[in-house]
């Protein structure tokens, strides 16, 4: 009988090592996760000028191993580039062996828009991935030269700057989605020349094109030759659709897009009635 119990007894110790070997060897570490964020946490999406801070957060069951950060974007040329953002990737001086997080702050390439890819990958080779994307406001589109006729004028009067065409009002109607400027003079007997809003043109009086769009207007003390990508992103819509101009004057625009852009009246020549024209350059978010 107590040899039949001292054997019990083993049989009950082996059984029991087994499970506790079992469940120590089988049980799994977690997942790596990641997030990455804009400004507050869950922003994955920003549009402005950079440069622009980047956070992280990446926690392990197993070791950490690296943090890589790569930026993909479209060159000015049209191909796809991608490279590593300064910093990464990562290998040591982490915040901890399962952890780490941070910051980091990027530049914008020329063109836009830009996609931070971050991924944590552990010691067994498991990874998580997190992608922000910036619309950035690091590109300008420019137009020089643009001549714009009054009423009785042969130069068009409506210009598109998503494009940089000069329509006529034929034209114009047919692209009303996009003529974001019209020009015309207006008063008597002593007229003015006026940016109007093309949803405007009929406040002034002004009824062979109507149903436009919005854009606002406002003068600006910002110098046209410099302006940066920055300055147009800052510019605050107005509330008034119409300005008064004056050659050398220089004028703010937010259209119905949203684009924000600087004009610059290069020359004006009043005419005769209203037959009159100005030369604008144009800067705008593209």
């Amino acid at each position: 009988m107590k040899k039949l119990f001292n054997l019990f007894t083993m049989s009950a110790f082996a059984v029991t090592t087994m499970l506790s070997s079992c469940s120590t060897t089988d049980d799994p570490k977690p997942a790596p996760t990641l997030d990455a964020y804009i400004g507050g946490a869950g922003t994955t999406t920003y549009t402005g000028a950079g440069p622009v801070t980047i956070s992280y957060t990446a926690t392990t069951g197993e070791d950490l191993q690296q943090i890589d950060a790569v930026a993909t974007y479209t060159d000015g040329g049209g191909a796809s580039q991608t490279v590593n953002v300064p910093g990464f990737p990562k290998t040591k001086s982490f915040t901890s062996s399962t952890s780490d997080n941070g910051s980091v702050t990027y530049t914008l390439p020329v063109t836009s828009p830009i996609t931070v890819t971050f991924t944590v990958t552990d010691s067994k080779g498991n990874k998580a991935s997190k992608a922000v994307t910036i619309n950035g406001a690091g590109s300008i589109s420019s137009y020089t030269a643009k001549l714009l006729g009054a009423q009785t004028n042969t130069a068009g009067s409506f210009f598109a700057s998503s494009n940089g065409t000069v329509y006529s009002t034929t034209d114009a109607k047919t692209n009303t989605s996009i003529v974001d400027i019209t020009f015309a003079q207006i008063g008597s007997p002593t007229t003015q020349p006026k940016l109007i809003s093309p949803d405007y043109r009929d406040e002034e009086s002004l009824t062979e094109y109507t149903n436009g769009t919005v854009t606002y207007f406002k003068s600006s003390s910002l110098n046209f030759a410099t302006v940066t990508a920055a300055q147009l992103a800052a510019i605050t819509a107005s509330t008034t659709k119409s300005v008064v101009v004056q050659q050398g004057g220089t004028y703010e625009f937010v259209n119905a897009a949203g684009k924000k852009g600087l004009i610059n009246v290069t020359n004006f020549t009043a005419g005769t009635g209203l037959n009159g024209s100005i030369t604008i350059d144009v800067k705008v978010q593209q």
